[in-house]
């Protein structure tokens, strides 16, 4: 990439040779996402050439990309995987290194009324944990006492409780079924002690966004429940379906890889045994794929019991 051989150059000193290498070529990069290989994006290329713009001290062409990066950077509708995320600060950062900022972060803030904090610190990023419990709504308060721009964020976070759980599908779809060791459909929400059978989860690639690649299937399962790791049998697994680029079984749960060509269906199978009595509770499944969030799709979770036969 050429936006890479002048960054190199301009890093060694050679800026003349970086405006030659880069000559012609325009700041915008047409929209793309990969799932795997690179895991780039239009974003993340877009970064490296506002680091190489900052190398070569080139601040009014920079300008242009640094507000593009801001806008993505603050769009809470557009997910930025760590890579992505990861080359856009540094960028910034490299862009900012010479603008003779304060290098102390320095502010107050106040969380619902309960007096001015005073937060000094060279670290670059602070977080700071605002409390939430019981709470219906808050007021947080920031005061920027340093002489640079300090840039704020609130980010809210958490797990759905026990049965408040959605399910959603988007740009994949999910299937969930429960059967004996026969195929029949069965009804796990009441099993009796001993009970063996199959968790059957299909994927499907609906082709909206073509082959779905680096994609994680992940199934928890109730404490009641143990899961059989025919693997230890040493011979075939027959119930295992299609065949995942690696599945990682655990005591409680299972972790399955794999990747979706268009219009393509894949079945995984895990066989479980009813072993302790009593009731619990079924997370949802979902599956995602790794490197792009926008290719989603989970269950709902629900109560099972097992009871003595």
């Amino acid at each position: 990439d050429r936006w890479r051989l002048a960054a190199a150059y301009a890093a060694a000193g050679k800026t003349d040779v970086a405006k030659e290498i880069i000559d012609g070529l325009g700041l915008k990069v047409t929209a793309y996402t990969e799932m795997s290989g690179s895991y780039g994006s239009n974003v993340r290329d877009e970064a490296m050439i506002l680091e190489t713009l900052a190398l070569m001290d080139e601040r009014e062409q920079a300008v242009e990309v640094l507000q593009n990066l801001s806008d993505y950077l603050s769009d809470q509708r557009y997910w930025m995987s760590t890579q992505t995320t990861a080359y856009s600060l540094l960028a910034i950062g490299k862009f900012n290194a010479e603008t003779g900022d304060s290098e102390t972060m320095q502010f107050t803030y106040n969380l619902n009324g309960d007096g001015n904090v005073k937060a000094s610190t060279e670290l670059p990023v602070v977080q700071i944990d605002v409390p939430v419990a019981d709470l219906s709504q808050g007021k947080i308060t920031i005061e920027n006492t340093q002489s640079g721009v300090l840039y704020g964020r609130l980010i809210l976070q958490g797990q759905p409780l026990r049965g408040e759980e959605t399910a959603s599908e988007e740009n994949v779809s999910i299937t969930v079924r429960y059967k004996d060791l026969d195929g029949n459909t069965m009804d796990i929400s009441q099993l009796n002690q001993g009970d063996e059978f199959l968790a059957e989860v299909e994927i499907y690639n609906p082709s909206t966004r073509g082959r779905l690649e680096e994609m994680a299937l992940s199934q928890v399962f109730p404490s009641g429940w143990e899961i059989i790791n025919t693997r230890l049998n040493g011979g075939p697994d027959v119930y295992a379906g299609d065949t995942p680029e690696y599945m990682d079984i655990r005591d409680d749960r299972v972790y399955t890889y794999f990747d979706l060509n268009r219009g393509q269906r894949k079945t995984f199978r895990v066989q479980l045994n009813a072993a302790y009595a009593g009731t619990f509770y079924l997370p949802a499944v979902n599956c995602e794929a790794m490197y792009d969030n926008t290719i989603n799709a989970r269950t709902t979770g629900q109560t099972v019991t097992v009871q003595k036969p």
